[in-house]
């Protein structure tokens, strides 16, 4: 009888977690087709293409600036791009898109699992780590806890959550392996874990045999080691060099126009308010979710978070005060995007455990509220975040007095302070962000009806829990499948037909070695489409500058090609410039013309012109 009834619950609990896996499955798709969605050559990518097709071809770009100087000699990023398509067949963009779905899969693998050590049951986790799919902007330093591309950084912060949620559970040697090959795709990404890692790895808490600590040792080391020698090898010396040398006026002058976020003094004073709330409200979310918690995963937290501080701090003395060069090309300061998620994985957790156990509570739907808040609009943290913290400094007090009266009173008075507190935000309107604006007002009422569907589909007084939480799930679903309509898809790809119907014609008719610039593209993307999708170098373009932090020599050759070429007026000593600069091809907006140049294309915008005969 025990021996069936045992059966009947392993096989309960079999189709129940297949059922979670196929909702993970779905939320990735959801993610990447929904919200917040995914675009491929419009960012980042565009320099990322623009290297792994010179290094699929040497032939192609071998003009272009950017594959002149690549900055992916210090990762296995390309050769992992590089061999995953040639294993399956694939071209370069079906093996970028396939790659990024691969590693959403891993960071959402990493989202359930840490769930799950903080003490969520499976239908919780994987609440909890669908609505961690939704992303979020990491405040200041200008990246995404899901990223849109399939860019290094979010590929090795996937790899480095899913073994730092694997040696929550133990499993150590999966955990530092998916490590390692994260060091190896973006080794600064991976940094604050292995500060973590080491200071666990120490610690006489963890109990393994020496043979199995010295294996788990020689993993890092062997993967730093072999990184190394292959960076040394491949990557030009002049780059190299860089590393210890100290930014001059000229460089910091072009870095804070080009990629300002580098430095901490450039960033929004309220981001580094909502930086500074995101550390209070991770803090306030840990008591609640402590006795939960593992000790590995309690000192993770602990050690990356603290690195984070840290590395914000020192990016504001040692690059802003004594210009180490070393800094905007390693970044640091991204550590802070432990912070913010695991200030999302606490927060979400809180707020789903809360709303089953206490519905009416208001602080937990006021963690609700902020949380689904940063995903979708930021400003409304502004007094949404003061108000969690207003409520549960009034729950702790409500805790420790013993007289009802006292509590009365504290209830009351909390009531008018919060109003007080709420007008008086309003009021003043804190850094400009237009609280009182009926953009406000739809995105709160959204929220709030959110909020109130999720409180009832948690409460056992409403519906049971062996019903709410797999409806939860559902209504997961429809929420991934509303944002697009009701907020806005955040990963927009702009309508690129008529780009890439000229990149196809340069492709068929230019000489693989052609020019090609777009003198009054300003910051438009269009130039960095074009370079892919027609296999055609840039003279120049805004987004193909996104390298000067990691080399002073590219720095200097961008800005001079910037300044000779963009945003000058298109007269004729103009054209006789551009002949000697090397430029075949001359791309302009209508109604701009050059009338000294022979017309050779046209479509509905742009009108292309031959400098030379080819």
């Amino acid at each position: 009888m025990n021996a069936a009834v045992e059966q009947a619950f392993a096989r309960r609990g079999s189709k129940k977690l297949a059922l979670i896996c196929l909702f993970l499955i779905l939320i990735t798709l959801l993610s990447y087709w929904s919200y917040p969605g995914a675009t491929l050559g419009e960012e980042d990518t565009q320099i990322y293409l623009a290297i792994l097709l010179h290094s699929q071809d040497p032939l192609q770009l071998q003009q272009d600036i950017i594959v002149q100087h690549p900055h992916t000699a210090f990762t296995f990023f390309d050769e992992m791009v590089l061999s995953f398509g040639k294993s399956f067949g694939l071209n370069l963009s079906t093996t970028m898109q396939t790659l990024q779905l691969v590693f959403r899969v891993f960071l959402l693998s990493g989202f359930f699992l840490i769930a799950r050590s903080l003490g969520c049951s499976q239908e919780m986790a994987a609440a909890v780590s669908a609505l961690m799919m939704l992303g979020g902007r990491v405040l200041g330093v200008q990246t995404l806890v899901v990223e849109y591309e399939p860019v290094p950084r979010g590929m090795a912060f996937a790899l480095i959550l899913l073994g730092l949620a694997l040696l929550s559970h133990r499993c150590f040697f999966s955990g530092t392996l998916l490590a390692c090959f994260g060091l190896w795709i973006h080794p600064t990404t991976t940094l604050p874990f292995w500060m973590g890692w080491a200071t666990i790895m120490l610690s006489e808490n963890v109990r393994l045999q020496n043979t199995r600590r010295l294996i788990l040792a020689a993993l890092p080391l062997s993967a730093t080691l072999l990184l190394s020698l292959s960076a040394l090898q491949a990557s030009p010396p002049e780059q190299s060099r860089y590393f210890l040398s100290v930014i001059d006026p000229e460089w910091e002058r072009w870095l804070r126009l080009r990629t300002p976020y580098v430095f901490v003094s450039q960033w929004g004073r309220d981001e580094v308010y909502l930086l500074f709330w995101a550390g209070v409200i991770l803090w306030l979310g840990w008591r609640r979710v402590k006795p939960a918690v593992t000790w590995i995963l309690k000192n993770f937290v602990r050690i990356t978070c603290l690195w984070a501080w840290l590395m914000a701090l020192g990016s504001w003395l040692l690059l802003e005060h004594y210009k180490l060069a070393l800094f905007p090309q390693v970044q640091p300061a991204r550590a802070l995007i432990f912070v913010v998620v695991f200030m999302l994985l606490v927060s979400w957790s809180v707020a789903l455990t809360g709303l089953a156990v206490n519905t009416a509570k208001l602080e937990n739907h006021l963690w609700l509220i902020s949380t689904l808040s940063f995903v979708l609009d930021r400003k409304l943290l502004l007094l949404l975040w003061p108000l969690l913290g207003l409520e549960l400094w009034k729950n702790s007090l409500l805790k420790r007095l013993r007289s009802h009266d006292h509590q009365d009173w504290i209830r009351r008075t909390s009531v008018l302070t919060q109003l007080a507190l709420t007008i008086c935000l309003l009021w003043i309107d804190p850094f400009n962000a237009h609280l009182v604006s009926w953009n406000s007002v739809k995105e709160v009422t959204f929220l709030i009806v959110v909020a109130g569907a999720v409180g009832i589909l948690l409460s056992p007084r409403w519906i049971h829990p062996s019903l709410g939480q797999p409806f939860l799930l559902g209504a997961i679903v429809l929420l991934f499948l509303a944002l697009p309509k009701v907020i806005g898809k955040p990963a927009i790809v702009p309508d690129r037909s008529e780009i890439q119907q000229l990149a196809a014609w340069a492709k068929r008719v230019t000489p693989l070695e052609a020019v090609f610039l777009f003198p009054d593209a300003e910051h438009d993307k269009s130039p960095g489409v074009f370079r892919y999708a027609a296999s055609r170098a840039i003279y120049v373009d805004w987004k193909g500058g996104g390298q000067i932090n990691f080399s002073r020599s590219f720095a200097a050759e961008w800005w001079h090609r910037w300044e000779v070429s963009m945003g000058r007026p298109l007269a004729d000593n103009f054209v006789q410039e551009l002949k000697r600069m090397g430029i075949d091809y001359v791309v302009t907006h209508k109604p701009h013309s050059l009338s000294s140049l022979e017309l050779v294309r046209q479509t509905e915008s742009f009108n292309v012109y031959r400098t030379r005969g080819l």
